[in-house]
């Protein structure tokens, strides 16, 4: 992938709907093109959830703010074996509705919100718990991060941890 007039090596988020695409950098730096950590691909409606489409017949959802935290979540739900029961959503940005079409596709779902821990969070929060409690969803609880911004600070730090150990 080009940024600007430089090859960048990307990773890419996205799901079976193909409605919404995000890609980042893989040396995490931010896009010199657009100044910006994430770029939407053409053609993206930035209010799909990304992954929604791949849900199944899992009971609880964990939707979260972003590409790493959603893989952060797909990481904890294979450790802890709970990937049959859990599927990961990503919202691709705290000021993003989620989109009408989408929101029947939680409809009898639990949810947990993860959403980053700074103020555009915390009113994404409210939002999309309102959204989603007004579209049939089983029950909506947050997720609450004490030490840490995001899941995928969170699951580094624990990672760090892990390596201190003897």
């Amino acid at each position: 992938m080009l940024d600007g007039a430089v090859k960048v090596r990307v990773w890419v988020l996205l799901d079976q709907s193909r409605r919404n695409a995000q890609e980042r950098r893989l040396d995490g730096q931010p896009w010199r093109s657009i100044g910006a950590k994430a770029k939407s691909l053409p053609g993206s409606q930035g209010s799909w959830p990304i992954g929604i489409a791949n849900v199944g017949s899992r009971p609880n959802l964990a939707l979260c703010e972003g590409g790493p935290d959603t893989l952060a979540a797909w990481s904890l739900a294979w450790w802890h074996g709970l990937h049959d029961e859990v599927a990961p959503v990503c919202m691709t940005g705290a000021g993003r509705r989620i989109h009408a079409e989408a929101l029947r596709l939680f409809e009898g779902k639990g949810v947990f919100i993860i959403p980053h821990q700074d103020p555009a969070g915390l009113r994404a929060r409210e939002v999309w718990t309102r959204q989603l409690l007004e579209s049939g969803a089983r029950w909506v609880k947050p997720y609450q991060l004490r030490h840490h911004k995001d899941l995928a600070d969170a699951l580094c730090a624990a990672a760090a941890e892990m390596e201190d150990l003897p």
